[in-house]
């Protein structure tokens, strides 16, 4: 547990208080629960993230390489969270 980001957490229940609130403004229906098999694998990091050319460094993860270069701004941006998701069978 404590080898997991506190961010992952936090942005599961602000999306949970973003779905109710929608349920009772009547936007949306009543949100369903997801379980890990159910749900869509991914989680949102927020903190210190920097991009490189080649690229991204999360919190509690470390660098992670990039397939595709050259399509992230490197310079004069600054990122606030990101999503990791798994697809295709690969993370």
């Amino acid at each position: 547990m404590y080898q997991v980001s506190k961010c992952a957490p936090q942005e599961a229940l602000r999306d949970l208080e973003q779905a109710f609130k929608n349920f009772f403004e009547g936007r949306a229906g009543y949100p369903k629960f997801r379980s890990r098999k159910r749900g869509n694998n991914s989680f949102r990091l927020t903190g210190s993230i920097k991009v490189f050319k080649d690229s991204i460094q999360l919190p509690r993860i470390g660098r992670v390489r990039l397939k595709e270069k050259g399509y992230l701004p490197t310079e004069g941006v600054h990122i606030l969270s990101v999503t990791v998701s798994e697809r295709a069978g690969n993370k």
